[in-house]
């Protein structure tokens, strides 16, 4: 999976690093009608040195004008896949970690030194839309836990 979508150009990028007790809001991003990819990326460079290599990604919602489209898995299940559309390399959903308790999140898997762990969708939008979600790392301090938002 590449890690620069080959259509469009970056219009939004927030990131995170290091270790962090608790999820965290990350910030809420207007988008106006369009397609648009959303690239996660957990980034461990080869200078990274530690055993802590870990992210999650929880809540992720799209708030149109009058609804909220929610990608919260029901309670009560164990072992989903993450939702429909998502590409991974390395990710899954997962009950142990999680914004809400007993909720689910999408949780890296162990990354090596070196290595880049993404989880990707592309979505439409049919008029002004904000994505937000929650994120939490467990990492060294050069590792990144990336989101970024590219046009078509």
């Amino acid at each position: 999976m590449a890690s620069n979508p080959s259509s469009g150009h970056v219009i939004a990028t927030h990131s995170i690093s290091g270790t962090m007790t608790a999820f965290a809001a990350a910030p809420a991003i207007s988008l106006g009608a369009g397609v648009y990819t959303l690239l996660l990326e957990y980034i461990r460079p080869a200078s990274s040195t530690g055993s802590r290599n870990t992210a999650w990604i929880d809540n992720v919602e799209v708030l149109y004008l009058d609804r909220v489209e929610s990608f919260i898995n029901p309670a009560g299940t164990t072992g989903l896949p993450l939702p429909d559309g998502y590409v991974t390399s390395g990710w899954t959903s997962q009950n142990v970690t999680a914004f809400d308790t007993n909720g689910y999140a999408a949780q890296s898997e162990s990354v090596a030194i070196g290595a880049v762990s993404t989880l990707e969708k592309t979505v439409t939008f049919t008029e002004t839309s904000i994505v937000s979600f929650k994120w939490k790392i467990a990492s060294d301090a050069l590792d990144e836990l990336q989101f970024r938002v590219f046009d078509a």
